[in-house]
């Protein structure tokens, strides 16, 4: 398998798109606007876990790197987040304190707990020698997993057959989204496949398996969506575990030559990732503090916000890459 993969980061790019048109609400007030988010824009924080663990054994020689450029934007960031969500939401002192503690262990509650969640498992990973601990690491974590979910997405479950379960998982977790329920397990699924499997390319195992996965997806969305009023999170589904690892090796084989050097689609991702949430933050404060109320700031889940918000980013992240392209072209 090739190290530089053009339709890889042009699929990235478009994930990074499905993570902004979750934030924005984009179809939530349809009828099937959940079938789309769960099945389509949902596949995409798993995806880049899966990624980012598989490349990341293909090049520990260059972890410090890696490391580097996950721990600076999370610490920039994370804090950012934290003090413009006081400021919108007017919070009290105890967020800032609790958020302080969730930036410490990686999990903030905000989209920079991927990049703090990713930075402690790779440092893991990187201290895994054996397979057959990385093996039994993957199984722990698959058993977290199913806990993680069934506080999350099968809550509905506890909360009809076992609602002290329930009551206690809410007091102690407040989300799954970190890496003890999430991040380790999809990031060592994939350094996994890259440190360990050899045969990447058996296409017609792998279309069977997408296509049966999916179709649980499918049926599980379903499920959540006959008991939605009795879910709060469900970013994650059982299907994932199949589904995401299979769909990143059926891109990775696809070899498509491009002209033009696609890395700027992979850095495109993770600014819109990173820094999109400061655009619906830009939105909501012209809208709540400077009462403009014009139909276009009406709500955050009109067609035209989200996309006025991915462009906002793009303009932005476009004009700041070519700004660091001009440096390193001038420092050569």
């Amino acid at each position: 398998m090739k190290q530089r993969n053009c339709l890889l980061d042009i699929f990235k790019l478009l994930l990074s798109f499905f993570v902004v048109f979750i934030h924005t609400g984009l179809l939530s007030y349809v009828s099937y606007g959940i079938f789309i988010k769960d099945i389509v824009f949902r596949i995409a924080v798993p995806f880049f876990f899966v990624c980012s663990g598989y490349y990341f054994s293909k090049n520990e020689n260059k972890s410090k790197k890696y490391f580097k450029k996950l721990i600076i934007p999370y610490v920039i960031l994370s804090p950012i987040y934290t003090l413009v969500s006081k400021f919108l939401f007017n919070y009290n002192f105890s967020f800032i304190k609790s958020e302080f503690v969730r930036f410490i262990f990686g999990c903030p509650q905000n989209i920079m707990w991927y990049s703090g969640t990713l930075f402690l498992t790779l440092v893991i990973l990187k201290k895994i020698k054996l397979k057959k601990v990385l093996i039994s690491s993957i199984l722990i974590s698959l058993i977290f997993y199913v806990i993680g979910l069934s506080f999350t997405t099968y809550n509905w479950i506890l909360i009809l057959h076992y609602p002290k379960l329930s009551s206690f998982f809410s007091k102690i977790f407040l989300s799954n989204r970190n890496i003890l329920f999430v991040g380790f397990l999809f990031t060592s699924i994939g350094y996994y496949m890259g440190k360990y499997l050899k045969n990447t390319k058996n296409t017609q195992k792998q279309i069977v398996a997408l296509i049966i996965s999916f179709i649980f997806l499918v049926l599980e969305v379903c499920i959540v969506k006959s008991h939605i009023d009795l879910v709060i999170e469900h970013d994650f589904y059982f299907s994932h575990i199949v589904l995401i690892p299979t769909l990143f090796l059926i891109i990775s084989n696809i070899s498509i030559d491009f002209k033009y050097d696609t890395r700027i689609f992979r850095d495109l991702s993770s600014f819109v990732y990173y820094f999109h949430f400061l655009i619906i933050y830009l939105f909501i404060y012209l809208n709540d503090y400077k009462n403009i109320k014009s139909e276009f700031f009406q709500g955050v889940h009109y067609l035209k916000f989200s996309f006025a918000v991915l462009l906002f980013t793009l303009a932005i992240g476009i004009l700041l890459l070519g700004v660091r392209k001009r440096r390193l072209k001038c420092k050569q």
